[in-house]
């Protein structure tokens, strides 16, 4: 009996040392899943969190891009403005100045006419006063060309007139 009594205790032992054996390896196992879980839990949460930022990141990049397009455009809206405006000002300071030209040339002109007018009546009495009738002369020499310059002319209105093809004469005459 006693060596029953030692099987059994034997048997107890083993099984208690199976069942120890069991629970460490449960537990071993409990805690392997559990920190595999944990695992787990950390790497959804961090990839939760990468997505997060990710889409922080693309709003924050959004917002920026939205931020220097306005920038952008808000420069260029300025840079014509300040083109249009540059332009407008050299367009009426051009305007300005060809006024102001114009018109000093116009008054330039004016005195100038004057002045030659004055010298010529100067010149005219001087020579009346100096020659009694050299002047007279001159004068009458300076009709005289004019008047032939006329008469030249017309005798060449005359020619062209009669040796057109469209002239009624010209087509009467026999060539």
């Amino acid at each position: 009996m006693e060596q029953l009594r030692k099987q059994n205790e034997e048997m107890l032992r083993r099984l208690r040392e199976e069942e120890n054996k069991r629970k460490k390896d449960n537990d071993a196992r409990l805690a392997a899943e559990k920190a595999a879980d944990d695992e787990r839990k950390k790497r959804l949460d961090a990839d939760r969190r990468l997505k997060d930022m990710e889409g922080m990141m693309k709003d924050w990049n959004a917002k920026q891009k939205k931020q220097n397009d306005e920038t952008d455009r808000e420069e260029e809206l300025a840079r014509q403005i300040e083109a249009a405006s540059n332009q407008a000002w050299r367009k009426s300071l051009f305007h300005l100045m060809r006024y102001n030209l114009s018109k000093a040339f116009n008054t330039m002109r004016d005195e100038a006419a004057v002045l030659k007018r004055r010298m010529r009546l100067i010149s005219r009495e001087i020579m009346k006063r100096r020659m009694n009738g050299l002047h007279q002369s001159f004068v009458w020499l300076a009709e005289y060309t004019e008047e032939m310059k006329l008469k030249e002319m017309q005798f060449q209105a005359y020619m062209l007139a009669e040796k057109s093809p469209r002239s009624p004469k010209s087509r009467n005459t026999p060539s």
